[in-house]
């Protein structure tokens, strides 16, 4: 089974340039355009990682991020916005846009496989 990567961001170019790119990369992805979106797709996706965007309209990254761990779900969550958060606790990594692919595909498969990054 393919790992399962969802991605929550506004911006829909950028959601088809990750759905493209880590499609390619052999993965399952979903998209989100919005935090109440990214959070149904939470449940019905089950993803193994999920790519963030902090700042969007209505519900927050923060606040959809909030959401899921208090649930207790422990899915790696790596940040991937224009404006990072102050308190980056509790993320598995943050990249700032403009971002690397290749670094961003090698936190979603340090994410994936359970390893740090370093």
């Amino acid at each position: 089974m393919k790992p399962r990567v969802l991605i929550a961001d506004d911006v829909p170019e950028i959601l088809q340039l990750l759905q493209d790119y880590f499609t390619a990369q052999g993965y399952a992805v979903t998209t989100a355009e919005t935090g109440i979106e990214a959070l149904d797709a939470v449940s019905t996706f089950q993803p193994d990682v999920i790519l963030l965007d902090i700042r969007m309209p209505g519900l927050s990254g923060m606040r959809v991020f909030d959401t899921i761990r208090r649930a207790g779900l422990t899915v790696p969550v790596i940040a991937v916005s224009g404006q990072l958060p102050d308190a980056r606790e509790g993320f598995f990594a943050a990249f700032r846009k403009p971002f690397s692919l290749e670094d961003l595909g090698r936190a979603v498969a340090a994410a994936v496989g359970g390893h740090r990054l370093r």
